[in-house]
């Protein structure tokens, strides 16, 4: 369950980088807000285009219940080399201490457009990166941490735990 104060009813074109967007009826879509370039951007979390970027600014087509100040997890035994594998779409990516999503390109479905989620503020020398084929959008911490959305990619599904 959510807190009033913990969330408020817009469009992603009111959302700043990681917020989360859940869809207030079944026809909707779950999104996750990240950034490129220092812009906003959506990523489509749920199945009808799955991982689909595109800027978010001004954006008053979808919406929801936004939820920001979320953080990302990673199920460690879901780990790979990311530096030797072909991009997983809608996976984690981890390099020094920072992290982005791979989603697909707004104009080119089999492009990664790889969406910061957290800034590094070290890189790995030599340079690796550690993929993350299950991750999850949570919210709070200690006792107060809940799972609000978790992601498996690489044959399993979204799935969206309101």
């Amino acid at each position: 369950m959510l807190a009033a104060n913990e969330f408020m009813v817009g469009s992603l074109g009111e959302t700043t980088p990681l917020t989360l967007v859940l869809p207030y009826s079944e026809y909707g879509d779950a999104f996750l807000v990240g950034s490129s370039d220092g812009e906003p951007v959506a990523v489509c979390l749920g199945e009808g285009s799955p991982f689909q970027a595109f800027k978010s600014a001004g954006n008053d087509s979808w919406g929801g219940l936004l939820i920001p100040g979320v953080h990302i997890e990673v199920a460690e035994k879901s780990a790979y080399d990311a530096m030797s594998r072909s991009p997983v779409f809608g996976a984690v990516i981890c390099s020094g201490s920072g992290f982005m999503l791979n989603a697909r390109s707004e104009n080119l479905r089999s492009v990664v457009w790889p969406i910061v989620l957290g800034e590094g503020s070290t890189a790995a020398s030599p340079p690796c990166a550690a993929g993350f084929q299950k991750w999850s959008v949570m919210l709070g911490s200690g006792q107060e941490k809940r799972v609000l959305f978790e992601v498996s990619v690489g044959g399993c599904s979204s799935s969206n735990n309101r």
